[in-house]
Parts: structure tokens; sequence; C-alpha cells
């Protein structure tokens, strides 16, 4: 088990060396009081730990998350010829209205990249619950160190250009995180995760502006409504139609994972990632901190 602490302020080291003794073989990895400037703190500690890995599969964790048991078993036995990467489900832990409603939100864009690399594509994808055949070297660039997030995304990419990528909608490789704090947190996280979609290819960037524009079409239709020019059943219809096929689909991975009960909460959730989606186009403009340093527009890493 190799633990990076990437400048942390909550003991990290002291708890990690209090349970060393039950490892027979455990590796901390501390990283230097000042940031190298880049790569981004984040791809710093994962090229870190990678650097140190010693073996074919790599299964990784962010630190604030608590895997189920049987997780490590799950994912690593999806490796068969052709498979350079498993991914799974991340869920919320002991989460309220809001954290519920979040985390429908969430698994709804799992779901998206989950049915992307179905065509062979990698749109995104959470280190939060990621297992992958070590390449045979990854570089900072690889990773996009000039920008303040996607490592898991970019890491993604470079795997699916190798071989599948296989999602794993299984209880037994549910990983489960905090939800964001509050509405503010989330905007942040989001605005973050969007900043490095300029990096995406240019087909990537196709397939995301269609999802973007269909976002503006319904948003439109509604407004047209509102004002008598297009009868409020057309916006209806459209708005109906969009929560049935997601009801379809995100209803069948939640049955899976055990939490059909929350799909009560997806209608608002729809709401949430309309405005999220909208509001997307903002992080190429807006700069933002994120763990303490500065971000420009786009999420390039300010010196």
């Amino acid at each position: 088990v190799v633990v990076v602490d990437d400048r942390s302020e909550d003991q990290t080291v002291s708890v990690v060396r209090a349970h060393a003794p039950s490892f027979h073989d455990l590796e901390i990895v501390e990283l230097s009081d000042k940031p190298s400037g880049a790569p981004a703190p984040k791809k710093e500690a994962l090229l870190a730990g990678l650097a140190r890995a010693k073996h074919e599969l790599v299964a990784l964790l962010d630190g604030d998350c608590v895997p189920e048991p049987s997780w490590l078993a799950s994912v690593t036995g999806q490796f068969e010829e052709g498979v350079t990467a498993v991914t799974g489900p991340v869920l919320f832990g002991r989460a309220g209205v809001w954290g519920k409603l979040v985390e429908l939100e969430f698994l709804g864009l799992q779901v998206a990249g989950w049915l992307a690399f179905a065509t062979g594509e990698a749109l995104t994808a959470s280190a939060a619950n990621l297992a992958f055949r070590k390449p045979g070297e990854l570089s900072s660039t690889a990773l996009r160190a000039d920008l303040a997030s996607g490592d898991d995304v970019f890491l993604v990419q470079s795997l699916a250009a190798k071989g599948r990528v296989r999602p794993l909608v299984r209880k037994e490789a549910v990983v489960r995180t905090a939800a964001p704090a509050s509405v503010a947190e989330f905007l942040l996280q989001r605005l973050r995760w969007a900043s490095k979609l300029l990096s995406y290819s240019p087909s990537r960037l196709a397939v995301l502006a269609l999802a973007y524009s269909y976002q503006v079409l319904l948003v439109g239709t509604l407004f047209a409504g509102l004002k008598g020019a297009l009868p409020v059943s057309a916006w209806v219809g459209a708005l109906g139609t969009r929560l049935v096929a997601d009801l379809l689909v995100v209803g069948w991975v939640a049955q899976r994972l055990g939490i059909l009960r929350r799909l009560v909460f997806l209608p608002f959730a729809e709401v949430l990632l309309c405005v999220e989606v909208l509001l997307a186009p903002l992080a190429f403009f807006v700069p933002f901190r994120w763990k303490g340093r500065q971000y420009g527009p786009g999420g390039k890493v300010v010196a």
C-alpha cells in the first residue's frame, strides 16, 4: 500500500505511521512543503505514488473515500485480455437530503461516462474508484499537469486509447465519499471539473457541445412556453421524454447498487444537472482557488 501525503494538515502522516505495524508492506510518501508549481498538486501526488507502485495493476482511492470490503477483489477481477482500466461507482456516505440529491446527480454523470466507455470514448472518470494496468511510463504531460483538474480523465483517456475501459456496476465495488457540504462547494467543485473541457479533443468537444445544446433547448422550450410562443405541452413532452429515459437507465443502475428508493430525487437532480451544465462555460473565464492555490480561467495553474 502506497500512501501519498500531499502537504496535508490533518495528521495523515502520523495516522498512517500508527497503523504501519498492521501492514507487512506499507510506504508513505511525503511531498515537500513547497509545491513545485507544476504539475498540479494532485497530479504530482499521483505520479509520486505510481513511481513506487511495484505491480501491474494499480487501484486508486481518494483520501476521503471508504470502499466496500470486497472492493479491491471486485475491481481487480475484471482485467481480462484487452481491458486496460476498470471504473466503479462512487456514492455518498451518511448523506442527508442535500447529499442524496447531489449523489443522484453525480450518479447520472457517472452513468453518462459509462455509456461513453461502451462506444470506446472517455468523457469523464473518477480517481475515487479506478483501477488500471500500469502503463510502461506515465508523464506529467499525459496527465496535463498544467491544469488544476482532470488527472483521472486524462489518465483514462490515455488508457482507453490502448484498450477497453470497463464500468463495474456492482454493490461490491462501491466506494463512498463525502458529498459537497453546501451549494457553494458544489458549484466550485463543478467549476473546477468543467475547467479542463477546452483541453479535450475536438471529437469529445463535439459530443459535449451536443449535450450542452440539448440542455439549452430544454430551457429555451420552457421559456418559450411560459411566454406563449410555444405550447407548454412541448416543454412537458421534452422534459418527460428525458425523465423517462434517465429513469430507465439510472433506475437500473440504482437497483443494482441498492439505492432504488433514492430515485424520488431524480426530477430535482435533473434540474441541478441542467443548471450545472448551463453554467459550465463560466469555467473558461472565471479564476478560482482550490486547496490554497490560485488557478486562472480554464483551470490553468498560476505560479
